[in-house]
């Protein structure tokens, strides 16, 4: 959060940092408007050292617009995000390594790469990486407030 208590989107970069990104990418379109079309492999990520409620990982941003907004979080092995909570929803890939998330009032849940959970706004919890663990966040802003869908 910032001086005045506002979430702080560590995923965006200010404009002229994503121009230039993308222009070093050649994903610049005309007039210098980004095209919206972006591949994001693996050896191409670029990650900046970041704090995230005071945590130090690192993030690569991929998408901000429309009320939401994604990016790669790298965590390293037992770095844990201490009990919080969001003004929007939140959903999160686990895309390699290992999750540990505990909710007010729930067990633990172990989330495994290739899983996926979704934080409602408002629900207090605690997310630690068991291993050295990539993650794609997506969130969205305040007032953008869908509902997930339980699995069958």
């Amino acid at each position: 959060m910032d001086a005045e208590g506002h979430e702080v989107n560590p995923f965006a970069p200010d404009a002229a940092a994503a121009v230039s990104l993308a222009t070093r990418h050649g994903r610049a379109g005309r007039a210098g408007k980004l095209v919206m079309t972006t591949y994001h492999v693996p050896d191409s990520r670029e990650w900046t050292p970041v704090k995230v409620r005071g945590i130090a990982m690192e993030n690569c941003p991929v998408f901000e617009g429309d009320g939401i907004r994604s990016g790669f979080s790298r965590m390293a092995s037992g770095c844990q995000i201490p009990h919080h909570h969001h003004s929007s929803w939140v959903q999160v890939a686990v895309i390699s390594g290992r999750m540990r998330v505990e909710q007010d009032g729930s067990p633990a849940q172990i989330i495994p790469a290739g899983g996926v959970y979704f934080v409602s706004p408002g629900e207090d919890h605690v997310e630690t990486a068991e291993v050295e663990t990539i993650l794609l966040v997506t969130r969205g802003e305040d007032g953008n407030r869908p509902q997930s869908i339980a699995p069958a």
